[in-house]
Order: C-alpha cells, then structure tokens, then sequence
C-alpha cells in the first residue's frame, strides 16, 4: 500500500505554487523547479515539463485528501454493511419464529376440525 502520510510529507516540503510548464522548464512562484530536456525528442521534454507541472503537491494534497476521505467512507460502509447484515440475520430470525407459529397454529386447526 502506498504510504499516504511520506508523500504528504513531500508535498508540504515541496517548492510552493502554482507550478507552471515553460517549454523545458517547470517554474513556481518561489523559482526554478527543474528542467526537463531530451536531444532526441523535444516533444516529450515538453510533455514531461506539463505532466510535472500538473502533478504539483497542492495537486497530490487534493488527492490525498480523496484517497482518505474514501478510505473512510470504505471503512464506515464496512460497519454499516455489518450492522445491515445483523438486523437480516434478525428479521431471518423473526420470520422462522413467526413461520413456526404459523404452522403450529395451522396443524392445530387442521387437527381439530
């Protein structure tokens, strides 16, 4: 499982942002992130400049924070489903009750007609 709380830790230690794609470069507010170059294949020097930029740590901050909060909600389902599960295992319990009664009462009338 991926460590939520090191990559935390690396955004909130990260250069500030926005960060944006220059062409090679990827700039903050704070200054000069990296520099992004490949000889052979220009294009994909600027690809990976955008894709840096865009995954900047305000970016994987939000995602984190989505992660946790579906965590969360998967870990509260798991309570809820379980609870669920008890009151079926009950309304099951009170229906065969209420089946037996009824067939009690059913041989009763049967026997003594």
């Amino acid at each position: 499982m991926t460590d939520l709380k090191k990559l935390r830790e690396l955004c909130l230690a990260a250069s500030k942002g926005p960060w944006i794609s220059r062409d090679y470069l990827v700039d903050s507010s704070s200054g000069f992130i990296c520099e992004c170059f490949e000889d052979e294949d220009p294009q994909q020097s600027r690809t990976d400049t955008t894709f840096i930029a865009t995954f900047n740590p305000q970016t994987i901050l939000n995602l984190l924070d989505e992660v946790e909060a579906a965590r969360a909600m998967r870990d509260n389902s798991h309570w809820i489903l379980k609870e669920l599960r008890e009151r079926d295992i009950m309304k099951g319990e009170i229906l065969t009750e209420y089946l037996d009664a009824y067939d009690q009462i059913r041989k009763q009338n049967e026997g003594g007609e």
